[in-house]
């Protein structure tokens, strides 16, 4: 099948808006327009070779494909206007249905970008007029959501960590055990697995080489043992160029830290991307993650409770977001600014990772579990490997619920409750990276509640607090 051919398939059978297919690599959305074009250009992408196939191509269209690359196109409704500049730039076309113009979505006139696109011959002027025309659209929603926009919140700043009783809204269940073992996971999974079947993904942060803190494999490969065999551990390259930057250095790093001594793990954006929506968010639409993530079913979270440089802290929340972005689309639409590469950085930095993270349980729907482990909570990353910082705050146990904001906010509720010698690190981590913000945003948006009923399944499940649960930690020890 030509690459072409098989971007028609994916078109249909999955529903997108847009396929670009070059052998084995595939890059696909679901947003309406040129947004994806618009997107993929913005972000420096070129597909030089790609045949694509998109549901309606204008000559607007037409314009930003040129730009990108691709030698041949596909498109369902295909306008007049559009076969000059395909035409002129040697890029093959075929159609299902051939319009002389494509029309605005009530029908009554042009569609907006066409009607720019009209006015330019070369794709580089286009582009640059139609860039202004989308600045000017985003402005005037951004306008709109503001005015319908109740009065904030209470914990938008993120440095600000807010009490349980200051919180309001429903409870959701989250169950807790203080045995850090294998049995430990599958003890307090086994209170929320009923919503996994089908095709089994496991998130779970594999760690750069020799990563002290991990989830011990050891107990992965127990848990998987028993639980889903047939699961598979999902990963995607990282953005950083370090060990697991590309396919082959990530393969080897899984490797060396025995992961691959059980199980195969699908590095997600090994063959190609693919667009999930963002629904109600503020900073995307679309969020890119790697298309592997479209053949599961459902998806177990396992989260290595711990802090991060940037985030805080890395809870479920940041595994999914960071950790399903693909390596060079994704990553980069959450981090990168004008500023530089890693110019995203407080409020705005958890709000894009929690966007990130909605589209993928969004995708999954009711079928994600999360179970965070709050063991070896350095304040640095699983991404620091053996630079990590010392461990200083208290082993607690594991917690798992259906309810993402739940499981991190009793997590750091936890940390919070402990004595100050025993928190101080990981909560002013939290707090100068403005990291409760996650947590804020998660609520914000509708992605669960921020409250409560803790059950103690090592005591015939119990209803305790926070600070029950970390009655008695005792200090690190390495």
């Amino acid at each position: 099948m030509s690459d072409l051919e098989r971007a028609k398939v994916l078109l249909n059978e999955g529903n997108y808006t847009c396929v670009l297919c070059l052998d084995e690599m595939t890059f696909t959305s679901v947003a309406n327009g040129i947004k994806p074009l618009n997107w993929w250009l913005r972000d420096g992408c070129r597909f030089e070779g790609f045949s694509a196939a998109d549901r309606v191509i204008g000559r607007a269209a037409a314009f930003l494909y040129v730009l990108l690359g691709v030698k041949k196109v596909y498109a369902d409704v295909l306008s007049d206007s559009a076969l000059p500049v395909l035409d002129r730039f040697g890029i093959e076309w075929s159609y299902g249905v051939k319009v002389k113009n494509i029309m605005n979505r009530t029908g009554d006139d042009l569609c907006p970008m066409e009607k720019i696109a009209l006015n330019y011959d070369e794709p580089e002027d286009a582009y640059a007029a139609l860039k202004v025309k989308i600045a000017e659209l985003m402005a005037a929603k951004t306008v709109e959501q503001q005015k319908g926009r109740t009065k904030m919140a209470i914990g938008k700043n993120g440095s600000v960590y807010v009490p349980y009783e200051e919180r309001g809204g429903n409870e959701s269940i989250v169950y807790f055990t203080r045995d850090l073992s294998a049995a430990g996971l599958m003890k307090v999974y086994d209170r929320v697995k009923d919503v996994i079947g089908g095709k089994v993904a496991i998130k779970v942060h594999t760690g750069e080489e020799h990563g002290p803190n991990i989830i011990p494999p050891v107990w992965v490969r127990q848990f998987m043992e028993k639980e889903s065999p047939d699961a598979r551990i999902i990963e995607t390259n990282t953005y950083y160029e370090w060990a697991r930057y590309t396919t082959e250095q990530h393969r080897n790093t899984l490797k060396i830290n025995g992961w691959t001594d059980f199980t195969e793990v699908d590095i997600l954006d090994e063959d190609g991307t693919a667009m999930l929506p963002v629904n109600g968010g503020k900073w995307f639409t679309e969020m890119s993650v790697g298309d592997h993530l479209l053949s599961y079913d459902s998806m177990i979270t396992l989260t290595h409770f711990k802090g991060h440089s940037l985030g805080g802290f890395g809870g479920s929340n940041k595994n999914i977001g960071i950790g399903c972005a693909d390596g060079r689309i994704g990553k980069k639409m959450i981090h990168t600014n004008e500023d530089g590469m890693w110019g995203v950085v407080e409020e705005e930095l958890m709000e894009k990772i929690t966007e990130s993270t909605k589209s993928v349980i969004d995708h999954f729907g009711k079928k994600v579990v999360y179970v965070n482990v709050l063991r070896n909570m350095s304040v640095s990353c699983d991404c620091e490997g053996v630079d990590a910082e010392p461990v200083v705050t208290p082993n607690v146990g594991i917690l798992a619920s259906v309810d993402i904001l739940a499981a991190d906010q009793a997590s750091v509720d936890m940390v919070a409750a402990m004595k100050e010698e025993d928190h101080h690190a990981l909560m002013e981590r939290m707090s100068s990276r403005h990291g409760f913000r996650q947590l804020s945003y998660m609520k914000e948006i509708g992605m669960g509640n921020d409250r409560y009923i803790l059950i103690d399944v090592d005591h015939d499940d119990s209803r305790i607090t926070a600070a029950d649960a970390v009655e008695g930690v005792v200090p690190f020890e390495g």
